[in-house]
């Protein structure tokens, strides 16, 4: 009975929800009738009344469509085509709130619905829908039935708002959006104003953006509560610049570093713009390393980036080069690379303005190069090698090898009126030769002063022969060598000579000109040279016609000087000549006066 009247509450909802909204009457015959109240009117219950028979009525035509309750045989029963019908045995039995399912063709039982008068549960099992559309979710709403979720293809679900496919979940697992699709978060509920955005900007881009605020993105090592974390921060300010920071609160680190770690043998590369930090200082230089801190670079007061070195400072960079502080040097070593290797080569500061190359275990060298194999082959080069050796000297030297040039020079050069001083010690130059003079000139190279090691003495080479000698006992010259004066002063020509002296033959030595009588003169007293305004002093003279020796003065000179002719011991001095000259003569002749000895070989006129 139960069952009977159940199916009948259900024909009995279906009924409702079709919609009838005034009083239906149902004649079932004269013993039966149906009676419903208005849905209308919530006051008025339904009233359904079935005639109870024990044995069934006669059915015929006329009374089709009438339902009676069969006492004896528990069944109900209705007339249908002019006989008896009971439609087969519901039975079954039920849970409270579970809806009713057919468990079989005449049996009811419970469904895997729940209806608890507010929510309506699948105790179990799957719900199972049609695969739908984006236009028509199979699980959608009735507000909006283009809202919903429906089966895409057997990897993916589709997720349609509005009747348009907006976001596929996949086996992957993976959520796939529209190239147009956002992810954006609000800042209250769902329905809050919208303030973070995730975007696709471009194919592989993943944009944090929205059009009216500044965005930042944070990543979290800790966090506890908005008071206490630690996070990196990234973001970027309008006309301002990016910023990647790491931020602490509360119980987070106070000293947080960013590491940036590429992988493998790959660099962290900026292409443009710059690196901007801190000034830092010795004990902490901005730009440091992980295994020592305290070394790195850093700016000091003075606006130069220094080197710190284990926290003690290091040379420093300035607009003009690097800067060393004193007992700092720049040094080498033997290696191709500096951590290895012997260090040999140093330049340091020796004094205010003195840069040195020294080491206290071994001999410097600085080499100047003209021409050289790439370094640091050296098989082929010239070059000035600079070097001093302990207890020998220093040595300026032009080195050549390979197809380096087979005769080079050193050339000094000061510059405009400079000279080229000694100031102490000695110039020692190799011997040379007559035909190549250790000291030349750099236009005449034929020109120049050598040694003879072998005879002791030092030979002077002009225009390529050798033209002086100079030993111990003074020069020595060839034969048609001359000494020249000429009144020329600083002396411009040598053609300009008009005193000669010069070697006539054997033993014999001459001051003459070709085309000049020549004079010799010996001072008694003199003014300084160049005055010739005070003197005493003999002449010896020629011309074509006559030779003269002449007691000459002047100024304060004595007004009266004799000539003296003065043999030694029994010696004489003789006139060799054709005029006839006796002693006698000879002492007739005013101011001349024969002291010893006699005039021979003349007669007196």
């Amino acid at each position: 009975m139960r069952g009977y009247r159940r199916c009948f509450m259900m024909a009995v909802l279906a009924i409702l929800m079709l919609g009838y909204t005034t009083h239906l009457y149902a004649q079932l015959s004269t013993q039966a009738e149906i009676a419903l109240g208005a849905m209308y009117t919530p006051s008025l219950r339904p009233n359904v009344r079935f005639p109870l028979l024990s044995t069934d009525p006669t059915c015929t035509s006329v009374s089709d469509g009438v339902f009676w309750y069969n006492t004896t045989s528990d069944i109900m029963k209705y007339c249908a085509n002019g006989s008896a019908s009971s439609g087969g045995t519901i039975s079954g039995t039920g849970t409270t709130n579970l809806v009713a399912k057919w468990t079989s063709s005449t049996a009811l039982g419970n469904s895997l619905l729940s209806d608890s008068g507010t929510n309506l549960t699948l105790t179990s099992g799957q719900l199972l829908l049609p695969d739908g559309t984006a236009a028509a979710p199979s699980l959608s709403f009735t507000s909006a039935t283009g809202h919903g979720l429906y089966y895409y293809n057997s990897t993916n679900l589709g997720l349609s708002v509005g009747g348009t496919l907006r976001m596929l979940f996949t086996t992957a697992p993976r959520i796939i959006l529209p190239s147009t699709g956002q992810l954006t978060f609000t800042s209250a509920a769902a329905d809050g104003t919208v303030d973070t955005i995730l975007a696709r900007d471009a194919a592989g881009v993943l944009a944090q953006r929205n059009v009216a605020n500044a965005q930042t993105s944070r990543i979290y090592g800790t966090f506890t509560d908005a008071s206490n974390y630690e996070r990196l921060s990234l973001s970027h300010v309008t006309a301002t610049g990016s910023l990647i920071a790491a931020e602490t609160a509360g119980s987070g680190g106070d000293n947080l570093g960013i590491t940036l770690t590429p992988a493998g043998t790959g660099n962290f590369t900026l292409t443009s713009g710059q690196i901007l930090v801190a000034d830092g200082s010795v004990s902490a230089p901005t730009h440091s390393f992980t295994s020592a801190t305290n070394t790195g670079f850093f700016r000091n007061s003075g606006g130069r980036i220094n080197i710190a070195i284990a926290g003690s400072i290091g040379p420093s960079l300035a607009s003009g080069g690097p800067i060393l502080g004193t007992g700092m040097a720049v040094i080498w070593t033997s290696n191709a690379t500096p951590d290895s290797g012997t260090t040999d080569t140093f330049l340091y500061r020796d004094a205010a303005n003195v840069l040195a190359q020294r080491n206290t275990a071994n001999a410097q060298t600085l080499r100047v190069y003209g021409t050289a194999d790439a370094f640091p082959t050296l098989t082929n080069y010239e070059r000035l090698s600079l070097s001093h050796v302990t207890g020998t000297g220093s040595v300026i030297a032009a080195e050549t090898l390979g197809t380096g040039g087979d005769n080079l020079g050193i050339t000094l050069t000061p510059a405009g009126t400079g000279n080229l001083a000694l100031t102490s010690g000695q110039l020692l130059l190799p011997n040379g030769s007559s035909t190549a003079p250790s000291l030349a000139f750099n236009l005449d190279t034929g020109q120049g002063i050598f040694w003879s090691s072998a005879s002791n003495y030092m030979g002077i080479v002009m225009g390529g022969s050798w033209r002086w000698t100079f030993d111990s006992f003074g020069p020595l010259m060839i034969s048609l060598a001359q000494l020249r004066w000429s009144a020329d002063n600083p002396l411009v020509d040598a053609s300009a000579a008009d005193l000669i002296v010069l070697r006539d033959a054997a033993d014999i030595l001459a001051l003459r000109r070709t085309t000049t009588a020549q004079t010799l003169r010996v001072y008694g007293t003199a003014d300084a040279a160049g005055t010739f305004t005070n003197y005493v002093r003999a002449s010896l003279g020629s011309s074509s016609t006559v030779v003269t020796l002449a007691a000459e003065t002047a100024g304060t000179g004595a007004d009266n000087v004799s000539i003296n002719l003065d043999p030694a011991g029994t010696g004489t001095i003789q006139v060799d000549g054709t005029d006839g000259i006796t002693q006698t003569c000879i002492a007739a002749v005013t101011g001349l006066v024969i002291t010893k000895g006699i005039i021979t070989g003349v007669t007196c006129p």
